[in-house]
């Protein structure tokens, strides 16, 4: 008979939910902020959250059974009223869910106007544990712009521009600021890994930034996966994958002076227009005006602040940036910092209509 460790358990259950089509947003995100805490953290919240929801199912089970008793309905059919026409009328604590589970949102309409679809989206899926009310708001919008930018890379691709980068190469440092599902981060690892001797630590040569949280635990299944299979117990991965990449904003929390030798990824492209209000604000306190037009402008700009003076700069993006009128102050400024070559800029476009 074979024996699944806890940690392989866990690690495949999780995923289950992850990928479930029937599993509710709140749940899925529930599941992304334990697996951002620390063990001992997140046993605590999770017991918990076991705690409050046995209560709140003992609540609903004594109203139905009134309810029942008084012979008004039937205990099942009474259930499913106390949850339709009283639950989300109740006032409740922020540290509650605000109502009953939410269904999946849909992936939100590509419009002009996001302020509306985000505060639904909010409302739809309630508030999660310990959550406020304008955390929530945050998350939906963070929801919002990864359905419209999560287009992810293919390793072969990956591969071609980490040896055009010339990667690994020494110490140096390579970051990926929009990691996404971790694809670049693996690669990455592997190359380094497989330049290495056997036990070698890669901490502090490779990170990552998401600012999706489950995209964020995708990556870093992915990085632990592959010190896994170079010797690293599931434990040890696990953490070290958690330290590798951030669960957050490259652009409104990541460095604005140079960090890294090598910055490699396949940023977002979306007209600012598109973007989620919310955030759109927040990016204009944090971007240059010239920088503001396109995520994508955002993030050239910011990662030629963060590549060191010998640094190199891979990139998978759209090439509108290149030729359009309005990147040209864009490409001005970039053009004071860095220059277009094999040796200190690596552009890696694809052809856009």
């Amino acid at each position: 008979m074979s024996f699944e460790s806890p940690t392989l358990k866990f690690d495949r259950r999780k995923a289950e939910v992850l990928r479930a089509f029937d599993a509710s947003a709140w749940l899925k995100g529930a599941v992304a902020q334990l697996c951002a805490k620390d063990v001992e953290d997140a046993v605590k919240d999770a017991e918990l959250l076991l705690d409050l929801m046995k209560l709140r199912s003992d609540e609903v089970f004594s109203h139905a059974s009134r309810i029942a008793a008084a012979g008004l309905k039937s205990e099942k059919s009474a259930r499913h009223w106390w949850f339709d026409a009283v639950a989300p009328r109740r006032p409740v604590a922020p540290l509650f869910l605000a109502g009953p589970p939410a269904p999946l949102r849909p992936k939100p309409t590509m419009t002009a106007n996001s302020t509306a679809n985000t505060a639904n989206a909010a409302n739809s899926q309630g508030l999660l544990m310990f959550e406020s009310e304008d955390e929530a708001a945050r998350r939906a919008a963070i929801d919002d712009l990864h359905a419209r930018t999560a287009l992810y890379t293919a390793s072969p691709v990956v591969d071609d521009l980490l040896v055009r980068l010339g990667w690994p190469s020494g110490t140096a440092r390579l970051v990926d600021p929009s990691c996404g599902d971790g694809m670049f981060l693996a690669r990455a690892l592997s190359a380094l890994l497989a330049a290495r001797p056997a036990g070698f630590d890669p901490r502090g040569q490779i990170e990552g930034w998401e600012i999706h949280p489950i995209a964020c635990i995708e990556a870093r299944s992915r990085v632990a996966g592959i010190l896994v299979s170079h010797g690293w117990s599931h434990a040890r991965a696990a953490t070290l994958a958690t330290h590798m990449v951030h669960n957050r904003d490259f652009l409104t929390e990541g460095p604005t002076t140079p960090q890294w030798d090598i910055v490699a990824g396949n940023p977002p492209y979306l007209r600012a227009a598109n973007v989620p209000d919310l955030l759109r604000t927040e990016y204009s306190r944090h971007v240059p005006d010239y920088a503001q037009g396109d995520l994508l402008h955002s993030f050239l700009e910011r990662c030629s602040r963060t590549v060191l003076p010998a640094g190199r700069i891979g990139l998978v993006t759209s090439d509108r940036w290149l030729f359009n009128q309005g990147a040209s102050r864009l490409r001005e400024n970039l053009g004071q910092r860095l220059s277009l070559g094999p040796r200190r800029l690596v552009l890696t476009t694809t052809h856009q209509d």
